[in-house]
This record gives C-alpha cells, structure tokens and sequence, in this order.
C-alpha cells in the first residue's frame, strides 16, 4: 500500500470513529395513542378546510370541541390524545396527555392543514415527535390507514428515527397512532455531521499535499 493510500485509508477510519463516538443513546421502545373521553377528529379537504367524508378527505382535523355528540373543526388548534401503552424509553409517558397537529396527507395542504414535513407534530411531556413522511395505506368511507416516518426527540436522548401507523375510523370518529423507533436509520447529532465534515477536508487537503510531492 502507497503512503498516499496509508494516509486515506487512516483519515477515512477517523472519520468514522469520530461520528460514531458523537453519537447519543438512541431512544429505544414504542407507544401507542388514542381518542379518549373528549378527543376526536374531523376529516377534512386539507387545501380548503372544508369538512369532508373520511373516504374523500386529504387532511385531518383534531378536536376536543364536541357539541351534540359531534366533533367540531377547530382550524390550526392542536387536539389531544391519551397514551394507552408504552414500552422502553416511552413507558414514562403511559397515561399522559399529550397534543397533536392538524395535517394534510396529501395533495396541496394550507396554513392551518400542512404538508409534511411537520416540526413537533405531537408533544407530551418531554417527548416531541417531527412527522417525516406519509403514505396512504387504506382509505375508504368508513376507515383510514396512514404509515409513514418520524423523528423522536426525547430529552437525555438522540433523535431516533421512527416509524408509525395511523388509522381513524367513521363510527364515532375515533383515531388510534402507534410508533416505535427505527434502529436501522441513526440519525447523526450536529457535533457528529460537523466532525464527520472536518475530518473530510483533512482527508482532502492531505491528498492535494501529496499530489504536489
């Protein structure tokens, strides 16, 4: 092996080592929420707002505001759920109520119904939850399955990706969401990217230096 490859194969190693001991402890487990006593949702057109069969909606609207027995839409107000179960790094959160946002999961979106990505889609506690991606599953007029990727954000831990299922039912609106961490896609802290960074115009500049000898 030449010197100039020794120096490579060393820098490239390095780097390596330096992203991985940036790393955090990744958040391990899994939680599940649902619509309880006061909490339910509104299908809706995510670009007009307008109220909508759950087999033509494109959005959803959140809500804790029932009148008569009907859930009613509350624009851009985040609703609320209640975790039913939880494991790992998740089980202080058993219990708990937390929020989550309106969206659009799919076509064109608006102010108050937003495309994903959406930055702190649900909150309780400590735990934040950025929705990623989504995907239709099943949609009919009488359920809705959504599946897609996340980013948990717990205090104490890394950001971990994750993956989740939605589903919503017509009969008496209700909405049920699981998610669990991803440990096949690591996400890399700020410290990690910038050492990995540094480690890469070391690498460079020595090659530019031996090409010159």
């Amino acid at each position: 092996m030449t010197r100039c490859h020794t120096i490579i194969a060393t820098l490239t190693f390095l780097i390596l080592m330096l992203s991985v001991s940036a790393q955090a402890t990744p958040i391990i487990g899994a939680f599940s929420l649902a619509s309880g006593a006061g909490e339910s949702y509104v299908p809706v057109n995510g670009a007009t707002g307008a109220t909508a069969l759950l087999g033509a909606a494109t959005g959803i609207d959140f809500t804790t505001d029932i009148i008569g027995g009907v859930p009613q839409k509350t624009p851009g107000v985040a609703g609320a759920f209640t975790v039913n179960s939880a494991t790992g790094d998740f089980i202080s959160l058993l219990g708990t109520i937390g929020s989550i946002k309106d969206f659009t999961f799919t076509g064109p979106g608006s102010a108050n119904y937003p495309v994903v990505p959406v930055a702190a889609f649900e909150t309780d506690g400590g735990l934040t939850v950025d929705l990623l991606s989504i995907s239709i599953d099943f949609q009919s007029p009488t359920s809705l399955v959504l599946s897609g990727s996340t980013i948990f954000h717990l205090a104490g831990y890394d950001s971990t990706p994750g993956t989740f299922v939605f589903s919503a039912n017509a009969s008496g609106r209700t909405f049920s969401f699981s998610a669990s961490e991803d440990a096949q896609m690591p996400v890399a802290e700020p410290s990690s990217l910038y050492l990995a960074a540094m480690g890469a115009a070391a690498a460079f500049g020595a090659i530019a230096r031996l090409r010159r000898l």
